[in-house]
């Protein structure tokens, strides 16, 4: 199969104008790669004009160049250099892979007990600020109408928990139902070191597991000694359908998914823990991104230039 691009049109030169112009005329039926029929209502000076297509690479006989590689050292050096470079970044890639997948898994809150009958699921989010993760040890309350959980600490020993740009997810459970929830009560003990210390907790969302209810807690602050006001604990009111649909609110968590999740390239190293669009995915379409760009490029270098404009 071969398939061929190509663009014409039928000019005539304005003299008023100094220029080819195509009013008036238009190309006709019988047009082909090699020949231009022109329909126009006035007679004067006209001509033809092709875009050719760019210069075509035979696939089939592409491998059979291998033989010539001394006459581009650059481009097979940069070629093998990258080879290389993906396939180290790619076992780097595999490893944050598997390292996400574990924490997609729901860590039971200490405090739970064999009896309860009630479960909440709180999916925490961390901020992608730099040095947002934290190391120190987080409590959490939830209170509703009909009572509050009680002081619970949120920790996994199996797998770090609050990294930065990560969701945690924390299953809780209560002898009896919370009711509807009203607010929560977050804070960490500042016992992580240096920048592990402080924490940027983006915002918090719990599911009612009986009622299937979901309650959203923004915060999109510091909880930080040495950042904003200096507090590490907050408590967070529950929000109202004008605060999940704030423009503001919006804006600003689009603007951060399409950056850390929605952008090939920094979405390798950046992108959300919980995706279905793995780092080793991304890696690969960034390498064949890239190859098809120098292909593309390839085939517009010194395209051939036996079609004359008619200008000329």
């Amino acid at each position: 199969i071969r398939v061929e691009f190509f663009s014409a049109a039928c000019l005539f030169w304005d003299e008023s104008a100094q220029i080819w112009s195509s009013q008036g005329c238009h190309v006709g039926a019988n047009t082909d790669a090699e020949d231009v029929e022109c329909l126009c209502n006035h007679l004067t000076a006209f001509g033809g004009n092709f875009n050719v297509a760019p210069n075509s690479i035979n696939f089939a006989t592409v491998f059979a160049k291998f033989g010539q590689l001394d006459e581009n050292p650059v481009v097979f050096s940069f070629v093998i250099s990258t080879l290389v470079a993906y396939f180290a970044l790619l076992v780097w890639a595999k490893r944050k892979d598997k390292k996400d997948t574990k924490n997609w898994t729901v860590s039971p809150v200490g405090g739970n007990r064999p009896g309860d009958t009630c479960g909440y699921l709180v999916n925490i989010t961390t901020g992608q600020r730099l040095g947002a993760g934290t190391r120190s040890n987080v409590g959490i309350i939830i209170y509703g109408t009909d009572g509050d959980t009680g002081a619970r600490r949120l920790r996994d020993p199996d797998k770090k928990v609050f990294s930065r740009g990560h969701i945690n997810s924390f299953l809780l459970t209560t002898p009896q139902p919370l009711g509807s929830l009203t607010h929560l009560h977050i804070w960490h003990d500042n016992s992580g070191k240096g920048s592990s210390a402080g924490w940027f907790l983006d915002n918090v969302v719990v599911k009612d597991l009986q009622g299937n209810k979901m309650f959203y807690f923004q915060c999109n602050q510091w909880l930080a000694v040495d950042q904003d006001d200096g507090r590490v604990s907050r408590v967070l009111p529950v929000d109202g359908w004008e605060q999940i649909t704030d423009f503001k609110n919006l804006f600003s968590k689009s603007a951060v998914r399409q950056l850390f999740d929605g952008h090939l390239w920094f979405s390798v190293a950046w992108r959300p823990n919980r995706s279905n669009f793995s780092r080793v995915q991304r890696l690969s379409c960034c390498l064949t991104l890239l190859f098809c760009t120098m292909v593309t490029n390839a085939m517009f270098y010194r395209t051939d230039t036996s079609v004359k404009d008619p200008g000329r």
